[in-house]
């Protein structure tokens, strides 16, 4: 059976995914990146979402005394955030992330931001005090970003049956017929 570590994921125009991982089989390791094509699907793009509000603190555009609860914040707060990846990176025991995206400034322009290298397993008064919170979102993305290169969850096509006037009426005399 083989193991997926995903190093780093990017959403395309918010549709589909860049990433690049490590697929380890037995002893043998190997990095993969790729670009799909196939649209993601809802619950992909939910935890990309899910990750707004760290990306908005630890970017240091939203006080992090604003935040009490990380599960009970004012989603207004983050309405104007978008994360579009996160790279996840470092020597092993020290391992941190990145998370890139933007804010939609009062001009309607996107600004583009990076957080800081944040180290994920850090114990000192240093840590990033919604830690354990942001690896359970980035756990939630590796997840389904798994099963999306896997082609097991990609976004269901829009429009999988062409309904035609003549079939319509066809398929009302068969229905009276009966």
């Amino acid at each position: 059976m083989s193991k997926i570590t995903i190093k780093s994921a990017k959403l395309v125009k918010g549709k589909t995914l860049e990433c690049t991982y490590s697929k380890t089989e037995d002893s043998d390791t190997i990095e993969i990146t790729e670009n799909h094509t196939a649209e993601i699907h809802k619950d992909l793009k939910a935890t990309f979402d899910a990750i707004a509000i760290h990306f908005a603190l630890l970017s240091d555009q939203i006080p992090v005394d604003q935040v009490k609860y990380i599960n009970k914040y004012d989603k207004k707060l983050v309405e104007k955030f978008e994360v579009r990846g996160f790279s996840i990176g470092g020597k092993e025991g020290e391992e941190g992330v990145v998370i890139m995206g933007h804010k939609i400034l009062r001009n309607g322009k996107a600004l583009g931001l990076n957080t800081p290298f944040e180290r994920i397993d850090i114990t000192t008064e240093l840590r990033y005090t919604f830690m354990d919170d942001l690896q359970t979102c980035l756990n939630d993305a590796e997840r389904e970003i798994i099963l999306y290169i896997n082609g097991d969850k990609f976004a269901p096509d829009n429009q999988t049956e062409l309904e035609f006037p003549e079939s319509k009426k066809k398929n009302k005399k068969q229905l009276d017929a009966a």
